[in-house]
């Protein structure tokens, strides 16, 4: 992808996506074209919001939030803010129903960085919260 491109409107992302050699990369990615829902990969903008890209991803067999985290994130514990952006549509995140579209979580917003042994530990803690706050409902 040209890193020079500036893109100041949705419809300038969007014809961006669209052009041939952003369809080769995405191609040969785990990044699927908005509204082309392959198994396994994410997909590209399905939504826009304030000039910021949103992606999904949606569960396919064998696929847990954890492994999700460690695939995108590079650590499981991350899970936790896969859950945080979905919880509206997951009721348990031992137990998350194949074929549920799941938006991914802006890794900024949350700090995730799995080099950094604190933000790897903010997420473990935050992680055993929510799953003990489960476990007593």
């Amino acid at each position: 992808m040209n890193s020079n491109r500036q893109t100041s409107s949705p419809e300038d992302v969007v014809h961006l996506l669209k052009s041939d050699t952003v369809a080769a990369e995405l191609q040969k990615s785990k990044v699927a074209p908005a509204g082309e829902n392959r198994p396994g990969t994410v997909d590209t903008p399905a939504a826009i919001t304030a000039g910021k890209i949103v992606e999904r991803i949606t569960l396919t067999q064998g696929q847990t939030l954890r492994l999700l985290a460690l695939d995108l994130f590079g650590n499981r514990e991350f899970w936790v803010y896969i859950y945080l952006e979905n919880k509206k549509n997951i009721q348990n995140p031992n137990v998350v129903p194949i074929g549920t579209e799941l938006v991914i979580p802006d890794p900024v917003h949350y700090n995730i960085n799995a080099t950094e042994p604190q933000s790897v530990e903010s997420a473990r803690e935050l992680g055993d919260k929510i799953l003990n706050n489960i476990k007593g409902k």
